[in-house]
């Protein structure tokens, strides 16, 4: 007998992860979540050659929600039926798009669930899983594959007004500080995070997934002092230091 459960009608900043909402309502069979899925990954012959495959297969056992039912990928065990019956839950309390894009992200929840399940030197992010021994400091850049330099370009000329406030030349240690408060890596709330560092705070933690933590800091800091040059090189190429270059006493000295 499945109890209804009451946290799916709390706001979504306030509510449970699906991991935790689906936990909940798989324990009442006797089995918590991360049990079931290690069971099915514990099947797999082999480790997947793409995301297609490993997808698949999570959705093999975990299944597929959609809005429209016939579209439905529905496996006959506990694990895919409160699955779909969470889902729509969430669809009735939140909306479809919301839902769908709540699905999305727990199918690579689950896939990577998967992954460090079979202990697999891969890596899942955006859709691609890429071999964990490529991903290192100096080609993380690459792997995060994001317009970049447009972004910073972006947030530099969103930020103009505080550069031409300062009264010194920002120092190496300030570009570093900058370059984190770009990526948001410190206390950020969910609601005000921009739209890169959402994606760079996916990719970290698909990183620190993968490699664990003490790497997954030493990327994240290469990565912070690639963005600390760009920054550097943006905030000159916009003129924004020009009016600190000029000698503070050169008029006291008679020179100017």
């Amino acid at each position: 007998m499945i109890t209804e459960q009451t946290e799916q009608a709390l706001p979504v900043s306030n509510r449970p992860n699906i991991y935790n909402l689906l936990n909940q309502r798989l324990v009442q069979h006797g089995k918590p979540f991360f049990i079931l899925v290690a069971e099915a990954a514990d099947t797999m012959k082999a480790d997947p050659g793409s995301m297609a495959e490993l997808t698949a297969f999570a959705v093999s056992f975990f299944g597929r929600w959609s809005p429209d039912p016939s579209r439905r990928v529905q496996p006959q065990s506990i694990l895919a039926v409160e699955h779909m019956r969470l889902m729509d839950d969430i669809s009735a309390s939140e909306g479809e798009d919301f839902a769908v894009e709540l699905e999305e992200k727990a199918i690579l929840q689950v896939c990577e669930l998967v992954v460090r399940r079979k202990k697999m030197d891969i890596m899942v992010w955006r859709g691609l899983v890429t071999p964990i021994a490529e991903v290192t400091s100096s080609n993380a850049w690459a792997v995060l594959n994001q317009p970049i330099h447009g972004e910073i370009e972006a947030w530099v000329a969103s930020n103009k007004e505080t550069f031409l406030r300062k009264t010194t030349p920002a120092s190496d240690v300030g570009y570093l500080q900058l370059s984190q408060q770009f990526a948001g890596t410190g206390a950020t709330l969910p609601g005000q995070q921009t739209r890169f560092q959402k994606v760079f705070a996916e990719f970290m933690a698909a990183v620190t997934s993968a490699r664990g933590q003490g790497r997954a800091v030493v990327i994240q800091s290469s990565l912070c002092a690639t963005f600390a040059r760009s920054i550097r090189r943006h905030v000159k190429d916009m003129g924004l230091e020009a009016h600190l270059q000029a000698d503070p006493g050169a008029k006291l000295n008679g020179t100017g």
